[in-house]
């Protein structure tokens, strides 16, 4: 589980025109209710362990492509499903594994306290469990329980002194009462490193904004798009910087570059074209 509120929109100082957001699908599984003959499977044969998760989209039908789809929001009461998944069910009810489920699933609805509550309780059992520790300090964060997160992603720490996930989230907060701090100990952490760390850099760039280093960001954001060309928030992150910075030219120059990669890759997870159209017809 990661949280990385670093090189993505959703991390910068001025995302008020770019954010991110929590998508779900619901369907319906039950039989016509036109009194026509159904053409559902039969259930029958479906054994009582299996069970049932829209939360996901099934794989395409051997009809379609086999394209990435969009998860788009379907009324329960009025929408009929179009196919089933069948999960196995792997682990036992109460085992770690089946819990750290249930709460990642909270976290992945937005379901913030219910998601705490799962990891309270698998903190109690399992104190050592890595995962259980980044799921809790993750959820203190989502939370905005940021004093609490930073001792849970240190306690996560003393446990596992090399956790790259617990450093960032940490320094990620610790960034917006001590950026300084925080940046000193980034680049350390960023120079420790084998291999190049898109959330590390990511990171960095944050705080050098943060801290009005804008050129200094304007490079760490270039380096992020150099090394991944078809992810357009790194270039948007760079309009962000120039516009907070007054470069009016440069803003307008980044805005639309990114709004061009997105167009030919796609790959904008939380990317919002209106906004920064709206955002380019004031600066223009």
């Amino acid at each position: 589980m990661r949280l990385f509120r670093t090189g993505l929109i959703c991390a910068m100082v001025l995302c008020a025109f770019a954010g991110c957001g929590v998508a779900y699908a619901q369907s319906r599984s039950d039989a016509n209710n036109d009194g026509q003959e159904s053409n559902l499977p039969d259930f029958s044969q479906v054994d009582v362990g299996d069970y049932f998760d829209a939360r996901d989209l099934a794989p395409p039908l051997a009809n379609e492509p086999n394209d990435d789809y969009e998860l788009r929001a379907l009324d329960p009461d009025k929408d009929k499903a179009s196919r089933f998944v069948v999960i196995d069910k792997d682990y036992d009810e109460n085992s770690v594994e089946a819990r750290l489920v249930s709460a990642k699933r909270a976290m992945d609805l937005g379901r913030y306290e219910a998601a705490l509550r799962f990891y309270r309780g698998l903190r109690q059992d399992y104190p050592k469990n890595k995962d259980v520790l980044l799921g809790y300090a993750t959820a203190l964060q989502e939370k905005g329980k940021e004093d609490e997160a930073i001792v849970a992603y240190q306690n996560l720490l003393d446990v596992d002194p090399t956790n790259l996930d617990a450093h960032i989230n940490m320094l990620g907060l610790v960034a917006q009462r001590y950026p300084a701090v925080a940046l000193q100990r980034l680049n350390i952490l960023n120079e420790e490193q084998k291999s190049f760390n898109p959330s590390i850099v990511g990171q960095i760039a944050f705080v050098q904004a943060r801290l009005g280093h804008y050129e200094d960001a304007l490079s760490s954001y270039a380096v992020l798009s150099a090394k991944q060309p078809d992810n357009p928030l790194h270039i948007l992150n760079m309009g962000i910087v120039a516009d907070k910075a007054g470069w009016k030219d440069k803003a307008i120059k980044y805005y639309e570059q990114a709004i061009e990669v997105d167009s030919i890759y796609g790959a904008g997870n939380g990317f919002d074209r209106d906004q920064i159209f709206d955002r380019l017809a004031q600066l223009r």
